[in-house]
């Protein structure tokens, strides 16, 4: 990956986190970028995100489809 290209998608995903990801009260020493989503239905979301250091990714959802949630 060049350079730019791995600056320019950092400053993007670190954008989600800025604007969008309620409770974002990071230290200034930590930068976290990341990215949020869901299934077209709204029934699953997701977030994956990084560090300089570390990375993770959760998921919330039904295991049965067949479910209707309420």
């Amino acid at each position: 990956v060049q350079p730019g290209t791995a600056y320019i998608m950092w400053d993007l995903l670190k954008s989600v986190v800025d604007h969008s990801v309620p409770g974002n009260e990071w230290s200034d020493d930590i930068q976290v970028a990341g990215k949020t989503g869901t299934t077209s239905d709204n029934r699953e979301l997701w977030f994956v995100g990084t560090t300089t250091r570390y990375s993770a990714a959760i998921f919330i959802g039904h295991d049965d489809q067949d479910r209707k949630s309420t």
